[in-house]
């Protein structure tokens, strides 16, 4: 009798700690925004720099009014970082937008946990 009472309670141990080594880790979303006024036909350039190993980096939305509107990998200099790169539609005038988003915090077997979503609205004028 005693054995079995035994047994249950490291049973019951035993799927307590499995129940509390299984919480989801919680994710840090962060946001940040810009407003950049441009000519028409102009382009923009902005320096997303480099990443981890672990890391994320993509547009979530996509910007509706535009020739170019992605992230590139810029090898010109002496280190390797990303940008985004920005030309309106040819002639476009009015606004438009785009938000990208970076993630980070991967211990490499679990997903990244910090979040940061940019937002960049883009002004285009004669």
């Amino acid at each position: 009798m005693i054995i079995l009472n035994l047994q249950l309670l490291f049973r019951l141990i035993f799927v307590s700690m499995l129940i509390i080594s299984c919480k989801k880790d919680e994710v840090k979303v962060t946001t940040s925004s810009l407003e950049i006024t441009l000519k028409k036909n102009e382009a923009y350039t902005l320096d997303l720099g480099s990443l981890c190993d672990e890391c994320g980096l993509l547009i979530n939305k996509q910007a509706k009014y535009f020739l170019t509107s992605e992230i590139r990998l810029d090898t010109t200099s002496q280190r390797l970082y990303f940008i985004y790169l920005y030309k309106p539609a040819v002639d476009y005038t009015g606004t438009d937008e785009v938000e990208i988003k970076s993630s980070s915090g991967s211990d490499g077997s679990s997903p990244n946990n910090n979040i940061h979503l940019k937002t960049i609205r883009f002004t285009v004028t004669n």
